[in-house]
């Protein structure tokens, strides 16, 4: 069985190592100014609607932040899926977005790196849409849907924290989106951080509107886990929590391939190992 020449994968919040090249080419680099002093001379962003402008550079709290003239953070991708290539688009809020850590370190980000370490000869593409529906005051759907019209994704996964907006009815549409268009549509409910600091599952107790959704559940990634070391003051996480994020849903994709043709087979999958190197699983 062949890998899906593409993914859409959108997280509604807040993963494998990782950056994605100011101007893509071929394998995915690194932004060389991420860590350089010279980052310091950059404007100070804001989370707010203009965050996502074409082109925009700064730092945001604290952390190198870059946006393609596409308007979503990452690397600029062809309109034209590359052949043969693996497609993914992540579409969700602050955490997904990876607002606190610096480029290439989100999840969307690390998930690619992983990819392509895993399958050199196929060219894996994540796209990071977090942020896009921020501000869209129920316009969420038509978002979505443009970018997956210019994009072409084959598998959408939202990610839910809590009970804010994107587990609302915005969210409800987002994934009915995906099953109109004959997408794998899976929801992949993150932690969230309780009063006490500690992580926990979210609280969240949503029903899905349609049986053709399927659910993967993060709400343990975090356990075991100091809290300072996955979460941020703000309650998003920190980088290890989005390497911890990222192996949940790289697995729980590939344990969907049996009743969701779109997702990975396991045979041809590899799972990272304690250090976050990807190791090949054996076909069952």
């Amino acid at each position: 069985m062949q890998w899906i020449s593409s993914f859409v994968i959108v997280g509604m919040v807040a993963g494998f190592g990782g950056a994605a090249s100011a101007e893509r080419t071929g394998v995915p680099g690194v932004y060389p100014e991420a860590r350089h002093p010279a980052a310091r001379k950059l404007p100070l962003l804001e989370v707010s609607e203009g965050l996502l402008e074409p082109s925009v550079r700064g730092l945001l709290r604290g952390a190198f932040f870059a946006v393609n003239r596409a308007g979503f953070r990452g690397a600029w991708y062809p309109l034209k899926r590359p052949p043969g290539s693996l497609r993914i688009a992540v579409v969700g809020g602050a955490a997904t977005l990876g607002v606190g850590v610096w480029q290439g370190e989100e999840f969307p980000a690390l998930m690619q790196t992983h990819l392509n370490a895993a399958r050199p000869t196929q060219l894996a593409e994540v796209l990071n849409f977090g942020g896009v529906c921020d501000g869209a005051r129920g316009a969420c759907s038509k978002r979505v849907e443009t970018l997956l019209a210019r994009f072409a994704p084959r598998v959408i996964v939202a990610s839910v924290e809590g009970s804010g907006p994107y587990a609302g009815p915005d969210f409800q549409e987002v994934l009915s989106l995906g099953v109109r268009q004959g997408l794998c549509t899976v929801a992949f409910v993150l932690p969230v951080r309780g009063q006490d600091g500690t992580s926990s599952r979210s609280p969240t107790d949503i029903e899905f509107e349609s049986p053709a959704v399927h659910s993967l559940d993060a709400g343990g990634a975090f356990e075991g886990t100091e809290p300072d070391a996955v979460w941020l003051p703000d309650g998003l996480p920190t980088a290890l929590g989005h390497r911890e994020l990222a192996r949940v849903l790289y697995r729980g994709l590939v344990d969907l391939s049996s009743v969701c043709p779109s997702a990975p087979p396991r045979s041809e999958a590899s799972k990272p190992d304690a250090s976050g190197e990807p190791t090949k699983e054996p076909s069952p």
